[in-house]
């Protein structure tokens, strides 16, 4: 394997092992939504035995499989995926001697960094000025952020003096998506707030709309309804937005309970509403089980008695025969 296999150790792009750990974590956070933890696991033991030329292994796909605990096949998919993605080269080689396929060479590939370039085109760096020329002596957590590899440096432009401390932290902290299922009306209502407060709202109204009567004479859940029905949903952006209007100067607490106050009683009179619309008001009333019927059947009637015309006033009344037109 030396004879022919020293040749792939001029594709290494990093210098310490330090750096490749590096572009490694940056870029599973980049693709944190399309790895799976097979996949993962996969680059990780790549990594784990690309020390000798920093970023470049020599392993067969057995081996892999037997340290990652998958199949064959497996193993061939997570490899084709990170290949895809650009996170990893792979070449194939052959024996020169006996023949036959020998080891696959992995090389942690440079598209790491083009595609944490893309990520970051559009958003606005802020470095932090240097104060002296003198530099104190760095900390391990320092040394390790300003050490990128020269293909992360050379792709990211806007680092031209390498001091992208908070870059690293930005990276670090992944910002967190709105829920996959979070209606359009509530996205539009969220535009003014973060991400993360928007799905604490979100949990909210789910709570609030399981606990109305919307949800029990349904088999809707909230984001059904706000798809199906339009009116409901516009009512449901207009009061959210109205309501972070009326609440962006208080916490975040008291606008979450702000927000499960207005959107039950929201439900609740919708379910009240639906409740009435159902009633039949064309439907024959039933004189015998209703309520109001009950009332009739049980009055009392006093018998009847004879009554002399001497026993009834009628008033005193004047009457004048040359009104009559006869």
């Amino acid at each position: 394997m030396k004879n022919y296999m020293n040749q792939y150790d001029s594709l290494s792009l990093f210098e310490t092992t330090e750096e490749m750990d590096f572009a490694l974590e940056i870029a599973k956070k980049h693709y944190s939504h399309e790895l799976n933890k097979t996949q993962i696991a996969v680059l990780d033991f790549i990594a784990q035995h690309a020390l000798k030329a920093v970023g470049v292994a020599y392993l067969k796909v057995p081996t892999i499989a037997e340290g990652v605990g998958k199949s064959l096949r497996t193993i061939n998919y997570a490899t084709k995926k990170l290949v895809d993605l650009g996170l990893v080269d792979k070449y194939e080689t052959l024996r020169k001697k006996s023949g036959g396929s020998g080891a696959n060479v992995y090389v942690i590939a440079c598209r790491i960094a083009d595609g944490l370039a893309e990520r970051f085109a559009d958003c606005e760096i802020i470095v932090n000025p240097t104060e002296s020329k003198v530099d104190e002596p760095k900390s391990e957590k320092e040394s390790l952020s300003q050490s990128l590899p020269k293909t992360l440096n050379k792709s990211l432009k806007d680092f031209e003096k390498n001091n992208n401390t908070k870059l690293v932290k930005d990276i670090e902290i992944e910002q967190e998506q709105l829920f996959a299922d979070t209606p359009e009306v509530l996205r539009h209502a969220y535009a003014l707030i973060d991400s993360s407060l928007g799905n604490k709202l979100t949990k909210r109204l789910v709570s609030a709309y399981k606990n109305s009567g919307l949800a029990s004479d349904s088999a809707w859940k909230l984001q059904d309804r706000c798809k199906h029905d339009s009116t409901f949903a516009r009512e449901l952006g207009d009061r959210i937005t109205q309501s972070i209007r009326n609440k962006k100067d208080g916490s975040e607490d008291e606008l979450c309970g702000y927000i499960y106050k207005t959107a039950l009683n929201m439900f609740n009179d919708y379910h009240t509403h639906e409740q009435v619309s159902e009633i039949d008001v064309e439907k024959e009333f039933d004189w015998l089980n209703n309520p109001i019927a009950e009332r009739f059947v049980n009055t009392r009637i006093e018998g009847a008695r004879h009554v002399s015309l001497s026993e009834l006033d009628f008033g005193e009344s004047t009457f004048n025969n040359d009104d009559l037109p006869w």
